[in-house]
């Protein structure tokens, strides 16, 4: 009985000891959430050409490519009774177009998520490739980039899918897509 109370004490002060170090350290987060728990999530709401929050509030950035600085609020032209003034046309940016088609691509689907080396960034922002779940051969990252929405950027450690993303950037560039029209 004695043996058994000084392990019981042993396993208590490890437990105590380590178990706080686990949860400090930001990359333990790999340790509680395996990465098939990512394999059919929902984005909740596109906040830029290149992140999003799913259901659950997780921030994720795709992985090679980086967002248009989001376009200048529009000045609202006001008339001498302060009605709003319509205007007659719009000019759609290249950022608004970007940030649109990322929104109407992901907006409340379900996707799946892929990691590269990688896992996570500052703040605990998920880094990921993401597919569409009802087109899995889609990866929304290289498509983002093919249609020009998007400069390249591929930053080390996570260099996976570096040659695909490239080609389809150049794509972009050759067929004069998004922000390659000159």
């Amino acid at each position: 009985m004695h043996t058994f109370i000084k392990y019981l004490i042993s396993a208590i002060i490890i437990t105590l000891v380590f178990l706080p170090k686990l949860h400090a350290n930001p990359s333990s987060a790999e340790l509680f959430t395996p990465s098939s728990a990512y394999n059919h999530v929902q984005v909740k709401t596109v906040v830029s050409a290149d992140t999003f929050y799913l259901m659950n509030n997780e921030k994720v950035q795709m992985i090679g490519l980086k967002a248009l600085k989001p376009p200048a609020p529009e000045k609202i032209d006001r008339d001498q009774f302060g009605f709003v003034i319509k205007k007659e046309f719009s000019i759609e940016t290249i950022e608004e177009r970007s940030f649109l088609f990322v929104k109407n691509l992901l907006q409340e689907q379900w996707v799946r998520l892929e990691f590269d080396a990688q896992k996570r960034g500052p703040e605990q922002i998920l880094f990921a490739y993401v597919y569409l779940a009802n087109q899995p051969d889609i990866m929304v990252n290289a498509e983002i980039l093919r249609q020009g929405y998007s400069p390249l950027s591929i930053q080390p450690p996570n260099l996976k899918y570096q040659d695909m993303l490239r080609a389809a950037y150049q794509e972009a560039r050759i067929e004069r897509r998004g922000i390659h029209i000159e």
